[in-house]
């Protein structure tokens, strides 16, 4: 059983790596794909001042990049999403009610 438990967590470790590495693997295919388009875009206006100044246009999308994730971060999507995970989760939800009875057993 020990065995198992081991080869078990090894296997957690190794996906959350890989969903660590594909979210780096998204940013450089939402690039790419945004490249790609201006790219099979036929001379337009938009496409030639983003190519003629990409060495400015390149950091303006890196900063509304952050400020959206600041946005995300203000309304605290993150935690919501955590905690409905929580929720979901019945050894989360089980732990949470053993807690709330021995709180109550304390007043």
């Amino acid at each position: 059983m020990k065995t198992l438990d081991k080869i078990l967590d090894a296997l957690v470790r190794w996906m959350v790596l890989l969903d660590r590495a594909k979210r780096y693997v998204g940013y450089a295919s939402f690039f790419m794909m945004f490249y790609l388009t201006l790219k099979a875009s036929n001379n337009s206006p938009v496409r030639a001042f983003l190519f003629h100044y990409w060495y400015f246009v390149i950091p303006v999308i890196f900063v509304l990049l952050l400020i959206v994730g600041f946005i995300e971060k203000l309304l605290k999507i993150r935690e919501r999403e955590q905690a409905n995970y929580s929720k979901a989760n019945p050894e989360w939800t089980e732990l949470i009610n053993k807690i709330n009875k021995i709180l109550e057993n304390t007043k």
